[in-house]
């Protein structure tokens, strides 16, 4: 055996000899043409070196492309562990002989080359790299996907490092600094040809290399992928499929470019161990980073996106001239920058604030005041570009504008301990300042001034790769920092539409202000931000104050305290944005997780622990002591009781060495014991992230923002001040003298009443209603006190309890819109089953069991109770008695595992003891439905199409003519099998689905299976169709078994038969005995006797001739196939052409003439460009039918 593989690996090294012709060109020429051709971005790297470096390095590239193609070359896998097994030897030979190997005889290029170069650099050169790079080729599968991440960095790293580190040693530079910025621009470069190599590799070969870690992540399954890859023009696949490969894409171009941008922080760091020309050398070496980072750069324009034909184009036009141009420099490229941020600090406090804000992310990015990095850690400078921008020398330059109208706050921070870190140029300031004038600032001072402002806001721009967006902090209450803030945020909204404008706003406090118009700045400052903020972070000096005096017992808090609070929490709001998390790692993504509506947009703020400057006492040592003290109300940093409102949405982002298992337990703990003051129409809205970083000094914290509608409470308390204030006319004249009008006032305030409240005149709301609206639930204050008084008995009700109420019965109205059900999917299907005339679309609503917020004891456990208490007209929630007049259209909603059976009979018995109080011009005007998603904290509690008359004989119509077979299945017939056949207590829709899907799959098995009748539709037809109309079939199975249980089974074909014959067990709500069979098909499945089935199916028309047409002879056939259904030995289909499927037809068609003679819903049809007489044409249409069924009949 040993013999049999050394000839087989010479006769290898014979087939590369013969392969070069030595007289066409040298060695050194085939390595060179062999990298082009296979490595082209390395080979412009290569040609920058100088001889023999150049020469060294083509050999080992050389050798790198020849083994990393030996799989795709070789013919089995014996032949691929043969020539691996030549390539060891030679190695190996190389390591053993120490530079005698001269004068040996080469079979390849590639050997006589590689054995130049170790003898050449025999002195300095570690062999064992080569011995380290076949391996790592060797022992790697080419088409077995990665586990994770950290095993692609792992073979990144080990099939580029070491020729990195040989001709590192060839240069002459040992170094450790040298050696790890090699391994960190190795491993990006092994990441980059592994996101280049993903759809070409799939193409080719269908594998698919992508981590299983980031695939299961991201909930991406590898046959979706695998068919993204194949074809991107596919459009059966989900879009969000899409997304998530480009997300996966993302997660790996940025491992990338954090491994690329460590190799160039680490390569500008100062080296004691290289000498001087060492050191010139050491962009040469780094020069792979060149293409790179141009790559990283092409598939971010490509939207991460690696089916992009720009991304898979095999080369970039420019880039030899990139590399010549680093080359000549001696420059290395620096790698793409994340998303960046502008910061802007605007008035007295928002310099004040965004300074001190500046300290904390310097110290925690390792940032000293100098702007020069001298942290440990590549966490803290993997997202360093999103707020800093790197000058020349390594310096850290904040992205930042400070700007106000008066000097005196700006040479302060530029005095401070981190007044060096600022450009110069970014500092903007006047002389005049706004003397706490919201006019001042925006239209008088500040407008001579915002266009210097802006050209630095342009410049920053401009040296952004890709800004993300805005982020302005600010005062409401001032002149500059309200007027000049929300003009300088109009403008950049102006110039930067599509870009996210974010605000950190410091509201007002009346304990230590000494501003008196300060409601006139806010008012009208807020509402600027309404429109032109995507995200307002609300910072209330007030609770600022009460958390210095109540939490952390200071006496006296100064602005420092207020400042240091504020500022760890902007430090944690942008800890996603930062450093690496799970959530929110851009601004858009955190304002979509945040934003329900457009308008919705303020948020509450909290941190924990919580801490003053001069205390570290307050610390939290567990998750459940955070989270317990950041959703307290007391250490909300905006002056509301959140107790007072509902979350819309929650955050929170959790910092230091935390279990995820452990924080995503204690939030859902946190969320389920205050599940009152959270909507439930939202159903995922707390949202966690987890970063490593804690802050410094901590071992870990939490910071919350919070979505709440008690957040009015504020914008309500500085609304009755301004109010106050303007009813006076009070100190109006100073901002009437800067150009204002007393209508900008009465604007402001309408526009911020409107995000509070919508303050209603009920007579005109109603006459516009009437016009404009298409449904108005009625919903009555009064109706409302009474319940609370009356039904749950409490005794000082308030605006939160009748919210609760409210919130109730619309969760209960909008369940069919939020969660599968059978009825009024969408709006519009709501009304067209509720709204028989255009003008009567008034509701009155109703909810059971009645509830408060805190007690739950008012539940009612039996149909009977709901029904009983929905329908009594002291719980609607409208000031009026039904008994005055009659239902038109009810509909009810029932949620929770409920019989439908039971469900059904309540609801008629209602009806029936109430028939008096409905119309009876509409059949069937008490709808219901079933949603098995119950309300939160309740078991059970409660509206079928109306309009089902007008669409099955419209939709019959159609069918008559445009079908050529229709099987019928009726839902009433489905029920009542399994009430009878399947004795199921509580069908469900998907023991209907079951039902049906198991009959579709029967009468298709000759289509999808060999057999002896209609291996086509068409033959389908052919035997079941005696006149082109009369193609409605009526389908059945045996046996009928439920989804979860498979008790129903029968086996023989006697039982079949008499199963699938019975009148009970048909798929449509008719009975055969009261017509007669045109023709029957019958499809059997299984191991089965065709000459049983004969027997059996003659013998069973024997004994029913009454019920077939006698002028068809031989009117049912049969068809038989082996292959039975999943989980059944034998099976039956059954399909009948039945003049008896009339019965369905003319029960919807008596229905259809009641609802037609009222003219009954027939305006929503009519809005869509039906006319009447298409009603009239319909009907005759299915009546004719209904003649012809009964004329062949009777025949």
């Amino acid at each position: 055996m040993v013999t049999a593989g050394l000839r087989n690996a010479r006769i290898y090294g014979q087939q590369i000899s013969r392969s070069v012709s030595s007289k066409s060109y040298s060695h050194q020429d085939y390595c060179c043409n062999l990298v082009r051709k296979a490595d082209f971005y390395n080979y412009l790297c290569c040609l920058a070196l100088p001889q023999p470096q150049r020469r060294f390095a083509f050999a080992f590239r050389a050798f790198n492309v020849e083994i990393a193609l030996i799989r795709d070359r070789a013919p089995t896998p014996q032949t691929t562990n043969l020539r691996f097994q030549y390539w060891e030897d030679f190695v190996q030979t190389l390591i053993d002989s120490r530079g005698v190997t001269s004068g040996m005889l080469h079979r390849s290029p590639i050997e006589a080359e590689l054995d130049w170069a170790v003898n050449r650099f025999d002195d300095c050169l570690s062999r064992h790299w080569l011995l380290r790079l076949l391996h790592a080729r060797r022992n790697r599968p080419g088409d077995v996907a990665f586990r994770d991440c950290s095993e692609l960095e792992e073979y990144a790293e080990s099939t580029n490092a070491p020729i990195h580190y040989g001709l590192a040693e060839a240069f002459g530079l040992k170094s450790l600094e040298v050696d790890h910025a090699l391994s960190h621009l190795a491993k990006a470069q092994g990441i980059i040809t592994h996101l280049r190599s993903i759809v070409p590799l799939v193409r080719q070969y269908r594998a698919l290399l992508l981590p299983t870690d980031l695939l299961v992540q991201h909930d991406l399954p590898a046959e979706i992928a695998l068919r993204l890859c194949l074809d991107s023009s596919d459009a059966s696949v989900d879009p969000q499929a899409v997304e998530r490969l480009r997300d996966i894409c993302q997660v790996l171009a940025t491992l990338a470019r954090n491994h690329a941008a460590r190799a160039v922080v680490l390569r500008s760091r100062p080296k004691t161990d290289l000498k001087t020309r060492q050191k010139s050398l050491l962009p040469l070496l780094l020069l792979p980073s060149v293409p790179v980072c141009r790559l990283l750069r092409a598939l971010a324009a490509c939207n991460f996106d690696p089916r992009h034909p720009r991304w898979l184009q095999p080369r970039e036009g420019l880039m030899p001239l990139r590399v010549a141009w680093h080359a000549m420099r001696g420059t290395s490229a620096t790698p793409p920058k994340m998303r960046e941020i502008l910061y802007l600090m605007i008035g007295q406090c928002g310099n004040q604030i965004g300074a001190k804000f500046w300290e904390v992310i310097a110290d925690e990015h390792g940032i000293g005041p100098d702007g020069f990095y001298r942290g440990d850690s590549d966490l803290q400078i993997e997202r360093i570009h999103v707020y800093f921008m790197e000058a020349a020398g390594g310096r850290m330059v904040p992205r930042t504008v400070l700007a106000d109208l008066e000097p005196g706050t700006l040479d302060t921070v530029r005095s401070g301990p981190y007044g060096c870190l600022f450009r110069p140029d970014n500092f903007a300031f006047g002389n005049a300042g706004a003397g706490n004038n919201w006019a001042k600032g925006h239209y008088t001072e500040g407008a001579e001034m915002i266009e210097s402002i802006m050209e630095i806001v342009h410049r920053e721009c401009e040296a952004c790769d890709c800004l993300q967006g805005f982020q302005v902090v600010h005062s409401m209450g001032g002149g500059t920092g309200a007027g000049m803030g929300t003009l300088l945020i109009s403008k950049i909204r102006e110039h930067y539409p599509d870009r996210i404008m974010c605000t950190f706003s410091c509201y007002p406090s009346p304990k230590v202000s000494d501003v008196v118009v300060e409601p006139y700045n806010t008012i009208l400052s807020q509402n600027q931000l309404i429109e032109l903020a995507e995200q307002t972070f609300v910072i209330d000096n007030e609770a600022l104050y009460d958390i210095c005096s109540r939490t952390l017992r200071l006496k006296d808090p100064t602005y420092r305290d207020l400042n240091h609070l504020v500022s760890i929490t902007m430090s944690g709001i942008t800890t996603s944005l930062r450093f690496p998390g799970q959530l929110n790692a851009d601004l858009r993504k955190l304002g979509n997780n945040l934003i329900p509506f457009p308008r919705v947009h303020f948020f509450v703020t909290g941190f924990a622990p919580l801490l003053s400057r001069c205390s570290m006492s307050y610390r939290s040592d567990s998750v459940h002591e955070l989270t317990s003290q950041v959703f307290h109300r007391h250490n909300i940093m905006s002056a509301c009781n959140p107790l007072m409102g509902r979350y819309l949405t929650v955050a929170a982002m959790f910092r230091g060495r935390l279990s995820i298992k452990e924080v995503t337990r204690e939030m859902q703990a946190v969320k389920s014991r205050n599940s009152p003051c959270f909507v439930e129409w939202i159903p995922n809205n707390v949202k966690t992230a987890v970063c490593d970083v804690p802050p410094r000094g901590l071992k870990m914290s939490v910071t919350f923002i919070g979505n709440t509608t008690a957040i009015q409470e504020i914008f309500y308390r500085l609304g009755e001040k301004f109010l106050v204030m303007l009813k006076r006319k009070a100190f109006l004249h100073w901002y009437t003298a800067e150009g204002m009008d007393e209508c900008d006032f009465t604007a402001a305030i309408a526009n911020v009443s409107d995000v509070v409240v919508e303050p209603y005149n009920a007579t005109l709301s109603s006459h516009f209603l009437t016009e404009y609206s298409d449904m108005s639930f009625v919903i009555d204050n009064e109706a409302l006190y009474d319940i609370c008084y009356r039904v749950l008995k409490v005794d000082k009700p308030t605006y939160g309890d009748l919210n609760h109420l409210v919130s109730a019965a619309m969760a209960g109205v909008t369940t069919c819109l939020r969660f599968p059900g059978q009825l009024n999917a969408d709006l519009r299907k709501l009304c067209t089953n509720l709204i028989p005339f255009p003008l009567l679309h008034f509701f009155i609503p109703a909810f059971a069991p009645l509830t408060s917020r805190f007690v739950h004891t008012y539940y009612n456990h039996t149909i009977h109770d709901l029904t009983t208490q929905i329908f009594d007209s002291k719980n609607l929630m409208t000031a009026c008695d039904p008994r005055h007049g009659k239902y038109i259209t009810v509909a009810s909603v029932f949620r929770g595992r409920l019989s439908i059976k039971e469900l059904e009979e309540e609801m008629q018995q209602v009806q029936s003891r109430n028939s008096a109080f409905f119309v009876d011009w509409i059949p069937n005007n008490v709808k219901t439905a079933v949603c098995d998603v119950p309300p939160r904290g309740l078991k059970m509690a409660i509206s079928e199409v109306v309009v089902e008359p007008y669409n099955s004989v419209l939709g019959q119509s159609h069918l008559i003519d445009l079908s050529d077979e229709s099987f019928t299945l009726d839902n009433e017939a489905l029920f009542d099998i399994c009430f009878r056949t399947l004795k199921i207590q509580h069908p469900t829709l998907g023991d209907l689905n079951h039902l049906v899907s198991a009959t579709m799959s029967g009468i298709t098995t000759c289509l999808r299976f060999p057999g002896q009748l209609n291996a086509d539709l068409r033959k389908l037809g052919t035997n079941l169709i005696p006149f082109p109309r009369l193609h409605f079939f009526v389908p059945g199975f045996a046996p009928l078994t439920s989804r979860y249980g498979q008790a129903y089974h029968t086996y023989n074909v006697h039982d079949l038969t008499s199963q699938m014959f019975e009148a009970r067990n048909l798929m449509s709500a008719c009975d055969p005995r009261h017509g007669k069979y045109l023709t029957v098909a019958g499809m059997f499945r299984g191991r089965l006797s065709v000459k049983e089935v004969e027997e059996v199916i003659t013998d069973v028309q024997n004994k029913n001739s009454a019920y077939f047409v006698e002028w068809i002879p031989n009117n049912i056939k049969t068809a038989i196939c082996d292959v039975p259904p999943k989980g059944m030995s034998m099976s039956a289909t059954f399909v009948g052409n039945t003049t008896a499927v009339q019965e369905t037809f003319k029960r919807v068609c008596d229905q259809f003439a009641v609802m037609l003679k009222k003219r009954a819903f027939i305006h929503w049809y009519i809005t869509e460009g039906m006319d009447e007489a298409e009603f009239d044409e319909a009907f005759t249409n299915v009546n004719d039918l209904i003649g012809e069924y009964q004329q062949y009949e009777s025949d």
